[in-house]
């Protein structure tokens, strides 16, 4: 409730949200939905990652374009069990690694066009860096090969930084270095 009412979209006890808010990240965070099933029919969840719903419910967001947000805790979470699926994101091994790479590729596959719409280049960008560093860590240099070019006709600039490891193919130490990251926050923040 604390987010809710921190967030300026979500303080009121009902409006209208848009694919936007979302998208542009004016709101993030879980909800429970309630969706027509015919909507599961055109978008059926992408079974290759266990986790990352996002990628489905932002499909049927853009297909609806607004929904009634009513602000009411029906669900009370506990992120801290050791089987939580949401640890999964946490970068501590290659299979996260690779399904978060999964995962930002595809939002910018679906989406790339609705941030330009929404003139959220900074969004975009942000996104762009985050898969084209993953995907050095995973030594995908010739997917990255398309994302540098992806970036070049956004106009959008890859780090000197990235670029010196990316043309060093010193991939595998940034995996070590994201794996230490990942770890150190993690037990930070869960404390």
């Amino acid at each position: 409730m604390g987010y809710y009412n921190k967030n300026s979209i979500l303080k009121e006890k009902h409006t209208v949200i848009t694919f936007s808010d979302f998208l542009t990240e004016k709101i993030s965070g879980d909800f429970a939905h309630v969706i027509a099933s015919d909507l599961f029919r055109d978008f059926p969840f992408n079974e290759e990652f266990r986790i990352y719903e996002h990628l489905n419910f932002y499909q049927i967001f853009k297909a609806e374009r607004k929904l009634l947000f009513t602000k009411t805790i029906i669900v009370n979470r506990d992120r801290e069990r050791s089987d939580s699926v949401t640890k999964e994101t946490q970068l501590k091994n290659k299979v996260a690694l690779n399904n978060q790479y999964g995962v930002l590729k595809e939002m910018l596959s679906l989406f790339k066009y609705d941030y330009l719409e929404f003139h959220e280049e900074k969004v975009l960008s942000n996104l762009i860096k985050r898969t084209f560093i993953l995907g050095i860590a995973l030594g995908k240099y010739k997917e990255n090969d398309l994302l540098k070019k992806t970036a070049k006709e956004l106009n959008i600039k890859i780090p000197f930084v990235y670029e010196i490891i990316y043309n060093m193919k010193l991939g595998f130490i940034l995996q070590k270095i994201l794996f230490l990251y990942s770890i150190i926050k993690n037990s930070i923040f869960t404390k």
